[in-house]
């Protein structure tokens, strides 16, 4: 049918959109700017508004009670709501939680080597010092 008409199934869309008073200023001010140039899109916004207003003088159905009444019954006979338990979140399905527990792991071995090394070899921050001093004075 869009194409019997020349119009497409978005301005169609587009149409009913601003029929219904969906669209955000700036599309309905841009639609109706192409409304006042394009007669065939005018023509159809026309034809959908003319629907709108018949669909809108139609008599509503009455309903009946007994309609009304299980209605009614399955509202009123929905279950509590139950607490969903959460499931427990792994360590490792984050994957930063594994990165940072990688570092941490480098930086704890890094310090206890060092520590080890320095308790085997003998070695003072003194001992560094004064040995610095006497190679810069042979320098």
């Amino acid at each position: 049918m869009a194409e019997m008409t020349g119009i497409s199934e978005d301005d169609r869309l587009l149409l009913n959109a601003l029929a219904d008073a969906e669209l955000d200023a700036g599309a309905a001010l841009a639609l109706e700017r192409r409304l006042a140039s394009e007669p065939a899109l005018a023509a159809e916004f026309d034809r959908i508004m003319a629907l709108k207003e018949r669909a809108a003088g139609l008599d509503r159905p009455t309903v009946s009670d007994e309609f009304e009444a299980r209605i009614a019954a399955l509202g009123a006979t929905q279950p509590a709501a139950v607490p969903v338990a959460r499931r427990r979140q792994s360590v490792f399905e984050d994957w930063r939680a594994v990165a940072a527990s990688v570092v941490l792991t480098a930086f704890i071995a890094s310090v206890a080597t060092h520590l080890i090394e320095v308790q085997h070899t003998g070695f003072s921050m003194e001992d560094a010092v004064a040995g610095s001093h006497r190679r810069s004075l042979l320098a």
